[in-house]
């Protein structure tokens, strides 16, 4: 079971994980920075380039918008052979490590232990690094508007 718990000032979140608990493949429009503070996570990340070959949910009315719906931890053979043109980062992140996740970076989690992680977001990065593979990707409208320099 994963919970968020947010009792922490904004922009930071908390969550806790149990063994096995995974977090389907997904992206997120903000530079992330997760700090663990407990237990251990498998990271897996790849870059917004890929997102044609992830099996990415495309409608926003969907419940599971960006979430990847093939199941990285037991691919058919069809997943597999796209999924081997893709590029990948595994990682493991254990107690007192943080990982950066840079925005638009899909990332598929799972809790190797009991676990206790915090998150802060900062915002879309300068110049918009990967907005422009997601929109090609996903369509108008799926990333957040950059605000224009004073």
């Amino acid at each position: 079971m994963y919970a968020p718990i947010n009792f922490l000032p904004a922009p930071f979140r908390s969550g806790f994980g149990m063994k096995g608990v995974i977090a389907e493949a997904h992206y997120d429009g903000g530079r992330n920075m997760v700090a663990m503070l407990k237990g251990a996570k498998r990271y897996i990340l790849s870059p917004p380039k890929d997102c044609e070959r992830l099996s990415i949910i495309k409608e926003k009315a969907h419940p599971s918008y960006r979430h990847s719906t093939a199941d990285w931890s037991n691919m058919d053979a069809d997943v597999r052979r796209e999924f081997s043109q893709v590029s990948a980062v595994d990682t493991i992140l254990r107690q007192g490590e943080v990982l950066y996740i840079p925005s638009f970076w899909f990332h598929y989690i799972i809790s190797l232990d009991y676990s206790i992680q915090c998150n802060s977001r900062s915002g879309s990065p300068p110049g918009g690094e990967g907005s422009h593979d997601i929109e090609l990707c996903m369509g108008g409208g799926s990333t957040p508007k950059r605000k224009p320099r004073r």
